[in-house]
Order: C-alpha cells, then sequence, then structure tokens
C-alpha cells in the first residue's frame, strides 16, 4: 500500500516486511519503539496486527503504554511489525513498547537487537520445581552440598520472618528456605548472566520475568537476590492478582507486578497488564450478535481460531468496523 511521497521517497506501509518496517521507522522516526519503564504498561497478545491501532488508542486516552507482545521464536518478526502497525495505524497518539516473551536468554538477545524495548524470560524453564517434592534425606543431602555461596545465601533468610504490614508478613523457615534456594538459584545466575549480555548491547531495554504462580516468600527472595546482583529487572509477571504480591512490590521498589486481565481494572490499583487477544474476542462478540451461526465449531484456542477464519475475519472487521470500536471502547471504558 503506497502511502505516499514524504521527502522525495515512497512510503510503504503493505506489505509488513522487516524492510518496510525499517523503511517506515527511517521516515517517521516517532514511530521507534520506546522502554515503557515501570509505570503504567500494558501487554497486548493479538493475532493480527489489525486489531492493535483502536486498542492502541484507547490505552493512549488513559495515559498507559500499549506493548505489542510477541511469544516465542516463531513470532520473533511479526511482534515488531505489530507494534509498529499499531502505532502507525493508530495515529501514534502516546509511547507505545514492543515486548517480547521468550524461553532462553538467547532468544531475548535476538529481539532486543531487532528493536524490542521489553524482554521478557519464561522462569519456569530454568526453575528446579521438583526440589520441592524430595524427601528429608534427599533435601539434607543437599544441604550439606551446597556451595559457600549458596549457603551464605541460604543464611541471610533462613529462620527469618519479616512483617511488612499487619496483614503482611513472610516466614521462612529453614527448609523452606533450603527449598527455595535449591529451586531458584538457577534462574538468578542465568537472570545475572544474561542481564550482563543484554546490557553489553548498549541498547535501552527493560527486563521482566515471568513466574507464574509463586509464593509472596519466592517473589520476596527473587526480588531481593536480583537487586543484591544488581540486576535491573522492570517486571515481574504472576499467574494471576495476589494483593500480597502488590503490596511486596510496592514495598521493595524498582519494579511493577504484571497479571493477565481482561480489562483494565488492575492497572487502576497498580499493576501492568497483559491482554490476550482484545480485539480479536471484541469482534467476536459483534459477530455473534449479527451472525451466530458464522462459526459451526470452536477451535481450542483464539489464535487457531483465527488461522482458520483468517480472511473471513479480516473482512467482516472492515465491515463492521464502527461496530468493534464500540465494543472495544464499552469493554475498556
Amino acid at each position: 500500500m503506497l502511502l505516499g511521497e514524504l521527502a522525495g521517497r515512497r512510503l510503504f506501509a503493505f506489505p509488513l516486511t522487516t524492510e518496510n518496517c525499517v523503511h517506515l521507522r527511517e521516515a517517521l522516526p516517532e514511530l521507534a519503539p520506546e522502554v515503557p519503564g515501570r509505570g503504567g504498561a500494558v501487554f497486548l497478545l493479538e493475532a493480527s496486527p489489525s486489531f492493535l491501532p483502536e486498542m492502541f488508542r484507547i490505552l493512549w486516552k488513559k495515559d498507559l503504554v500499549p506493548c505489542a507482545l510477541a511469544c516465542g521464536e516463531d513470532a520473533l518478526g511479526k511482534g515488531m511489525l505489530s507494534g509498529l502497525w499499531g502505532a502507525f495505524a493508530g495515529g501514534k497518539e502516546g509511547p507505545f513498547g514492543v515486548a517480547f516473551l521468550g524461553g532462553t536468554m538467547d532468544l531475548l538477545a535476538r529481539a532486543l537487537k531487532l528493536g524490542y524495548t521489553v524482554v521478557l524470560l519464561e522462569a519456569q524453564n530454568f526453575v528446579r520445581s521438583e526440589v520441592f517434592f524430595w524427601d528429608d534425606k534427599r533435601l539434607a543431602d543437599a544441604f550439606f552440598s551446597l556451595a559457600s555461596r549458596e549457603k551464605a545465601t541460604w543464611k541471610r533468610y533462613a529462620g527469618r520472618s519479616i512483617r511488612f504490614s499487619k496483614d503482611l508478613v513472610l516466614t521462612f523457615s529453614e527448609e523452606l528456605c533450603l527449598r527455595m534456594l535449591l529451586a531458584y538459584f538457577p534462574l538468578l545466575d542465568v537472570l545475572e548472566e544474561g542481564f550482563a549480555n543484554l546490557r553489553a548491547y548498549q541498547m535501552p531495554f527493560a527486563l521482566g520475568v515471568s513466574l507464574g504462580k509463586v509464593s509472596k516468600e519466592t517473589h520476596f527472595f527473587l526480588a531481593e537476590e536480583l537487586h543484591r546482583r544488581g540486576v535491573d529487572f522492570a517486571f515481574f509477571l504472576f499467574a494471576e492478582e495476589a494483593k500480597d504480591h502488590l503490596l511486596l512490590a510496592q514495598a521493595i521498589q524498582g519494579y511493577r507486578p504484571g497479571v493477565p486481565a481482561k480489562d483494565l481494572a488492575p492497572a487502576r490499583e497498580g499493576y501492568s497488564v497483559t491482554l490476550e487477544y482484545p480485539g480479536l474476542s471484541a469482534l467476536c462478540e459483534v459477530l455473534a450478535t449479527v451472525d451466530p451461526h458464522l462459526f459451526h465449531s470452536a477451535p481450542d484456542t483464539p489464535l487457531s481460531l483465527y488461522e482458520e477464519h483468517r480472511e473471513t475475519l479480516e473482512m467482516r472487521l472492515f465491515q463492521l468496523f464502527e461496530d468493534f470500536v464500540q465494543k472495544l471502547e464499552e469493554r475498556f471504558a
């Protein structure tokens, strides 16, 4: 799609290729994604760039920073292009970022080189969760095999009780502390080394860790140890909202807790939020009212729905665009 002449050069937005993406950013420097910092970032996972511009507009009006989110190696290129299209077609009314959730530090490094401004590590790949099921003998053997650095870390927490408020008290029994140490020490090592390597590229970025479901003691332990090691992280992503996690993050400071959400209510409480397929689900709600028999069978995931009916969904988005926008505005009012 030819958008016009700009300084004697022809400006194309489609097809969304890496080459056109570079040209677009050269012609419009304000399209460069930014680091959202520790403010109100909203991570948007969408099936198609077509859904992003209106979500970007909605979030800018609420002084939130939209970040197009890509997950996994296969989406590495697509996520950057989606973010640029969301900002460009949305009118660039505010700052935006591009976030990548990957399974290894090598993937995060590749994302950073492509221009991603938020890189998120999936922690479960590096957690020895089986430790929490070890019997007493195996746990004792592991204790006597601790390296000096591990034992010094254990001593910092074992047997301690930390009170943040009347309702928020952390208790580190010696056994819990040992299991936590053995399970999460490998993750700390990966993040320490990985952060140093990412910083060596001398490119601005925010680092986050997707932790899933963890205890408040684990949250505190990881945050304190990362800060002790000089790892500047901006986000901890959790599997669900929990008042303890929010209170801990506010007490420790320097980062923001993130949770998956269906609306923006958690953002008003102090979380960053991840919205999965908000545009696609809004369009499907509109379609259900005008053509309830359009999809005869429901695919397993929103992504598979889009892949199976891509042309139909894109066409109906164009036909029902005003209804689609109204649905989004109602949901995220």
